[in-house]
């Protein structure tokens, strides 16, 4: 589930993560487009069977907030990766996935 909001002008977005896998997950990557984390939380590992909470903000007035995260289970099995953008102009997307290859034409469709 995300949450797309903006104050001002500063575009941000929160991404709830529910880890229902039998692993936790491991921080394993990111691109940020004019965006960053909002609060500390980069590389934390995620707990199995916990609830956690990502925020992240544009790094400027009139700019959008959007970019990627992969996390990988403890023992390499499984990716998660999700994408968001809080557009300054058009629609706003997010997308996920989790398994033990995501493709990127599957991600992307």
């Amino acid at each position: 589930m995300s949450f797309f909001q903006g104050v001002g002008h500063v575009k941000k977005v929160r991404v709830v993560i529910e880890n229902h896998s039998t692993e936790s997950l491991v921080f394993g990557g990111e691109w940020f487009s004019a965006a960053g984390w909002a609060e500390p939380g980069r590389g934390k590992e995620l707990a199995r069977r916990e609830r956690h909470s990502l925020r992240f903000e544009s790094s400027g007035w009139l700019t959008s907030c959007g970019g990627y995260i992969q996390y990988t289970t403890t023992d390499g099995s499984g990716t998660l990766l999700f994408a968001f953008c809080n557009s300054v102009y058009g629609g706003d997307t997010f997308s996920a996935r989790m398994g033990s290859v995501v493709s990127t034409s599957e991600f992307w469709d």
